[in-house]
């Protein structure tokens, strides 16, 4: 302790008193640590009098009596500096020159004032940083249920195509996943009913001839006896002749009816949406009935045709469902009529599409057998064939959990010292971080509850930037 030196001083009564004493020191603690630094003082002092810095030094004489002198001088001048000396204070305790103490700045106070202070940029940092803002509108939040959605194709637009007769393929026009045209050929057989039904019209057209010549020659005898009646011909054979008549007028109907049948065949069994024949052979063609894409092809050239077979599947794939499946307690949370988006992949190296937004048609009140799963079904319009049957994607399906509020960009949102904060725009080229209230944040959106009003200008893109700016002013705050 003797040889404590006499430059620590400065040390004390500054910087280094300072860092020892970082923050508030207890009161318990604080007289202590003046009387230690006063002591060490005063030892240093004595040592550095004793040594002849201030008074010359001597070598010791035992037979000198002018060292209690020395001794004296130096008891002196130590109890001056006991008393005189400057106590090292804490900087919190330094006098004002008011007389007052001065507290030394918190520094998490320091930085939230910081943070709350406007930033002001101007116009070239602006575009630099890219900043863009949009204004808080108010709207409903809705809590969306992620999903794995397939595309299937529309049944109501999907027809299998059956033969309306008999026979042999001749030609197949088409190929499995092939676009067609309403109206298009898809292949050829030889239909061997259609045959057969022409052979009964030939029939049916010559007994109806034969049917009308009977009834003319019928209708001539029944006229000539009734001019005749009472004279040359009796009453017996005008009746006898009016039965004829009656006969043969039936018989012309009944050949008129089945002829009418087999017109009817012609033109609604043998034409259809489906089907066309030729007008004098045996040929049918089976034709497209909408715009669409050949599914499936049951068939091949020389196979047997029958009626009860499919031959070809046509479906028109501008129609489509999206069937997600979700669990049965999932499920009791959404509502037939709920929205619905369908996140489409990138097209190539580009940025994916927009997601795919219809509405919830059924949602089924079984599960599958198979995976214990609720199919909900949505109906939307494939135009330009983006979504392709068998696809697989990520849906959203909106449930009944909702909130109201001022609606954002989620991106708008940053964590400044572990608050929500939002930089509203109150000048050209000014930004004020605010304090919010986040609600719930779905799908790319933020629902505020409190610290925003309708229509301010919130930072969307470049809100971090802004909030770096921030951290680095509360950094220099500290």
């Amino acid at each position: 302790m003797c040889a404590f030196p006499l430059g620590i001083f400065p040390l004390f009564r500054s910087g280094a008193t300072g860092r020892l004493s970082e923050g508030r020191t207890p009161d318990v603690v604080q007289p202590v640590r003046v009387g230690v630094l006063r002591l060490a003082r005063l030892l240093s002092l004595r040592n550095t009098l004793l040594r002849g810095s201030v008074l010359p030094e001597r070598k010791p004489d035992p037979t000198d009596g002018t060292g209690w002198m020395r001794s004296v001088w130096a008891a002196a001048l130590c109890a001056t500096v006991w008393l005189i000396a400057p106590v090292p204070a804490h900087a919190e305790d330094a006098p004002t020159a008011s007389g007052g103490s001065q507290a030394m700045p918190n520094a998490p106070a320091a930085a939230e004032d910081a943070a709350q202070k406007p930033l002001t940029l101007s116009a070239e940092a602006v575009r630099n940083e890219g900043i863009r803002c949009v204004a808080a509108v108010p709207g409903t939040l809705a809590h969306m249920l992620p999903a794995m959605a397939r595309v299937v194709p529309d049944t109501t637009h999907t027809v299998a195509i059956h033969p309306a007769g008999t026979g042999k393929i001749l030609s197949i026009a088409v190929l499995p996943g092939q676009s067609v045209r309403k109206g298009q050929m898809l292949l050829q057989y030889q239909n061997h009913a259609l045959h057969i039904a022409r052979l009964q019209e030939t029939q049916t057209r010559t007994a109806l001839a034969a049917a009308l010549a009977a009834q003319k020659e019928a209708g001539e005898a029944y006229g000539r006896a009734r001019a005749l009646a009472g004279t040359t011909v009796s009453a017996g054979e005008a009746q006898r002749r009016l039965a004829a008549l009656q006969l043969a007028r039936e018989n012309v109907a009944a050949r008129q009816a089945e002829l009418g049948v087999l017109e009817h065949r012609f033109q609604e069994e043998y034409t259809s949406a489906t089907e066309e024949h030729a007008a004098q052979d045996e040929t049918s063609t089976l034709i497209a009935p909408f715009d669409g894409t050949v599914t499936s092809l049951t068939t091949a050239i020389a196979a047997d045709v029958d009626p009860a077979l499919v031959l070809i599947t046509v479906s028109d794939t501008q129609h489509v469902w999206i069937v997600s499946d979700v669990a049965p307690q999932d499920a009791a949370l959404l509502a037939a009529g709920g929205m619905q988006q369908t996140l489409l992949p990138a097209q190539g190296n580009g940025p994916p599409p927009p997601a795919l937004t219809s509405h919830m048609e059924t949602i089924d009140t079984g599960t599958d057998p198979a995976t214990g799963l609720v199919q909900v079904l949505s109906r939307v319009q494939n135009n330009g064939t983006t979504l392709r049957p068998g696809m697989v994607l990520n849906s959203l399906l909106q449930t009944t959990q909702q909130a109201s509020g001022l609606v954002i960009p989620a991106e708008a949102v940053q964590t400044l010292d572990g608050q929500d904060t939002v930089f509203v725009k109150t000048a050209e080229g000014t930004f004020r971080p605010t304090l919010v209230t986040l609600g719930m944040e779905e799908n790319g959106q933020a629902l505020i509850r409190s610290g925003l009003k309708a229509g301010d200008q919130v930072v969307t893109h470049g809100s971090i930037a802004l909030k770096g700016m921030v951290v680095l002013a509360g950094m220099d705050a500290d």
